[in-house]
């Protein structure tokens, strides 16, 4: 999953990756695995945010 900010992804995303933006993971968490996932931020502070929020859902 690609928490990234929008302006931050690259072009070539491989069809897999599912991209939902942390400031949209509220309004999108039915969209979500309910799987074992890897999360990828840009910043270790959108880490712990998304991992938090995925943690509690």
């Amino acid at each position: 999953m690609d928490i990234r900010a929008s302006n931050h992804k690259r072009d070539n995303v491989d069809e897999e990756v599912l991209n939902i933006p942390y400031a949209y993971l509220k309004c999108f968490n039915e969209e979500i695995p309910h799987e074992n996932i890897h999360v990828i931020a840009s910043y270790k502070l959108e880490v712990n945010l998304g991992l938090r929020f995925l943690i509690g859902k």
